[in-house]
């Protein structure tokens, strides 16, 4: 067996963490919404989470304010969301897919920001 120092595995360089996007957040939300049922953003995050199999590393990642980076950017995606029709808040902190977002979810393999601009093509991503 030969051995490559340049591998990550070896020299013990791995990649540090990393917590999806916001844009990479968009389908997997409405993944987890896709029952109808209403959630809070913290419990959306973490069923998100599971579904990416986010290891611990990525979800113990936060921003300044302490919060999880992974709940931080799943409240992004909901603003999102909400914006283009796609899911409704009916109260603070709380989301559930709507009936464009169910019909999005069933009829279009497109994800992230192309899946917005088909509903809100105002929409932009930096």
């Amino acid at each position: 067996m030969v051995i490559d120092p340049g591998d990550p595995q070896v020299v013990g360089d791995a990649e540090p963490p990393r917590a999806p996007t916001t844009e990479e957040l968009l389908h997997p939300v409405l993944q987890v919404l896709s029952d109808g049922q209403t959630r809070d953003v913290r419990a959306v995050a973490e069923m998100v989470a599971d579904l990416l199999d986010l290891d611990e590393a990525a979800r113990a990642l936060k921003v300044p304010s302490g919060m999880s980076r992974v709940e931080h950017r799943v409240g992004w995606a909901r603003t999102s969301l909400v914006r283009a029709g796609l899911l409704e808040q009916p109260r603070e902190s709380a989301m559930r897919i709507t009936d464009a977002g169910r019909y999005t979810m069933e009829s279009s393999p497109l994800r992230g920001a192309t899946l917005l601009s088909i509903w809100r093509p105002s929409i932009r991503f930096a």
